[in-house]
């Protein structure tokens, strides 16, 4: 799949599919490369909608669906991340072919990273977006306005509304890097996803809940402590 940055466009093309949750590709003169191995993927959040032909002839369906997933550390995704160790995590939110509303909207995601977990954007080409179809295949980039890092509101990472039609896929790639130890405690190491909508009026739950309740982080090895957080140049 051809692989969007904030504010730049890859060359680089792959294939992955989005159960898998990630894409490769790489931009010339760009050290970001995002491997489609190594992925954990959460609980998608799904809604519902009602529709009754008659009294007796009443169907549910699904109009959007959501999830977050991450993989192992930048350069080694198949092994389990360090404190201090970046690694990419995966948010998407999909506007499903619905039989019975024709679904134009913008879904806005919200990212909620436990304590101890902060998003880790060093350079504009960190943060990775496109729209996909269902199963994972580029279908277009988004505006340019879409495409843009989140911003921390309250205790949120917010990423910009994307205008979705039906059959498509917002996704976004955010790096993130932990300052402790994570060992999937549902309690205190689970990352949500929340993505809103308002259309069509009457699926519920609105907005969408994901969650990913399988965080593990292995402690630094000795004598090394979390990543210093880098800032960009002026």
């Amino acid at each position: 799949m051809i692989f969007q940055k904030r504010r730049a466009v890859a060359a680089g093309i792959a294939a992955a599919a989005l159960t898998a949750g990630t894409v490769a590709a790489v931009q010339p003169a760009s050290a970001l490369t995002i491997n489609n191995y190594g992925w954990i993927e959460g609980t998608v959040g799904f809604n519902q909608k009602q529709y009754c032909l008659d009294l007796l002839n009443c169907y549910s369906y699904s109009t959007a669906m959501n999830n977050v997933n991450f993989q192992g550390p930048i350069g080694n995704e198949n092994a389990v991340p360090k404190v201090g160790e970046r690694f990419y995590i995966h948010v998407w939110t999909a506007a499903l072919d619905s039989p019975f509303d024709v679904i134009t909207d913008n879904y806005q995601m919200k990212l909620l990273l436990p304590a101890g977990l902060r998003a880790d954007i060093r350079t504009n080409d960190d943060v990775g977006c496109f729209v996909s179809f269902p199963n994972g295949a580029f279908k277009r980039y988004m505006a340019s306005n879409e495409c843009q890092d989140p911003v921390k509101v309250g205790v949120y990472q917010q990423f910009p509304a994307v205008a979705l039609g039906e059959g498509e896929t917002a996704n976004f790639w955010v790096p993130v890097v932990a300052d402790r130890v994570f060992t999937k405690n549902p309690d205190t190491d689970t990352i949500g996803l929340v993505s809103s909508y308002s259309q069509p009026s009457g699926a519920l739950p609105n907005p969408l809940y994901a969650t990913n309740k399988k965080l593990a982080v292995d402690a630094a090895p000795t004598g090394t402590g979390p990543t210093p957080t880098a800032r960009r140049c002026p």
